[in-house]
């Protein structure tokens, strides 16, 4: 496997600006904090290529938070920051070891209080972590503690190029009251070569950061019902397949399309549910802001209430599916793989229904269920 050059060598000091000289400084400092500590605690257990792409492992955040509210607690692997580079992951880490330490000047996180600490300082338990954080200087300023672990995974992808995958869990805290409210795992992954600019990493991180972790947990209530007029509510695994209340509409879909290949997760698929009351044209669902956009990976599913009525589901660049949703009652579909790869979108009945989900996860609450494909393993376990 080609040596992926040093940190040095991709990050030249001469070519940063004065500000970003203060990374290695501070990784430095990071440095003499984990050796300093008796026990470093144990590695995170996340593996960036069996994590799903979302999965939310606790909502209990119902609220919206301003971002002067939140501090942002990115736990720092000080060993692979600093150590010998003695692989590819490694020096990969290196890169984005980097692109943490720049993240806070960066506008995704404006006005978010956002600060590094050496991941030994964390254990299984999230209150227990957050009150070790003076230990290593951060105030306990803001109500709301955001703690982000990451992991990255790497192999050959053909010649020079490399698949790189990176995977992250974040857990929120409420200081106030005292209680842990928030745990997702977020993933992206991307194609690179033997080097990476320095921006490219912190572009990277900053979609990461603002779209996937910060987004659902600042702004709850709009990732939660994305069309207010729908109503829109997300129906919970053992709710999935009852019907909902009595002015409700219940739609579960199934992503069922198979895919080539032995990747753990695949890139998931994108629905667009609109009323047809809002459907003016074939664009409507890409320029009218009350469409639900969902994502759902392979083998999962997607169970949410709506109000009753006459609804359109979108997939692809022109498929569309008629959905006639009724009070009371839940209407099961099914996203399958056609002859000729060609895409499909069916109905299918409760039984049916019982048979995918025994063998599909939620898409985006966690799912006890657990037939083939285990749980990403997550650092935090309890409170």
């Amino acid at each position: 496997m080609k040596f992926i050059p040093s940190l040095p060598s991709f990050l030249p000091l001469r070519s940063l600006p004065a500000a970003a000289l203060s990374v290695f400084a501070a990784l430095a400092v990071l440095s003499l904090l984990g050796a300093a500590r008796q026990a470093a605690a144990e590695p995170s257990p996340l593996d960036p290529e069996k994590s799903r792409w979302t999965e939310v492992r606790k909502d209990d955040l119902r609220e919206t938070i301003a971002p002067a509210d939140l501090q942002v607690v990115v736990l720092m692997p000080v060993a692979d920051c600093t150590g010998p580079n003695t692989g590819n992951r490694i020096v990969v880490r290196k890169w984005h070891c980097a692109g943490m330490m720049r993240m806070g000047a960066e506008p995704a996180l404006s006005g978010v209080n956002y600060v590094i600490v050496p991941e030994d300082l964390a254990s299984p338990s999230v209150a227990e972590t957050v009150r070790r954080l003076p230990e290593v200087g951060v105030s306990a300023g803001p109500r709301y503690v955001l703690l982000i672990d990451w992991q990255i995974a790497l192999r050959e992808a053909g010649g020079s190029y490399f698949h790189m995958s990176l995977a992250a869990e974040s857990v929120l805290y409420d200081r106030r009251d005292q209680r842990w409210r928030w745990q997702a795992i977020h993933r992206y992954e991307r194609y690179t070569g033997d080097k990476m600019k320095p921006e490219d990493v912190v572009r990277d991180l900053g979609y990461l950061f603002k779209d996937e972790v910060l987004r659902p947990v600042l702004n709850r209530p709009a990732v939660l019902s994305p069309a207010p007029q729908y109503a829109m509510s997300w129906a919970t695994p053992d709710e999935a397949l009852q019907a909902p209340a009595a002015d409700r509409a219940r739609v579960l879909l199934f992503n069922d399309y198979g895919k080539v290949g032995k990747s753990y997760e695949y890139p998931p698929d994108h629905f667009q549910l609109l009323a047809d009351a809002d459907v003016t044209d074939a664009k409507a669902r890409y320029k009218s802001p009350s469409a639900v956009n969902l994502v759902v990976g392979t083998r999962s599913y997607l169970a949410f209430d709506v109000k009753p009525g006459d609804y359109s589901l979108f997939v692809g660049v022109d498929g569309r599916t008629p959905l006639k949703l009724q009070a009371g009652q839940t209407t099961y579909v099914r996203y399958y793989r056609g002859m000729f790869n060609a895409n499909g979108v069916e109905l299918v009945n409760a039984a049916d229904a019982a048979a995918l989900k025994a063998k599909g996860k939620h898409a985006v609450l966690e799912d006890h269920a657990e037939p083939k494909y285990a749980h990403t393993p997550v650092r935090f376990l309890r409170d």
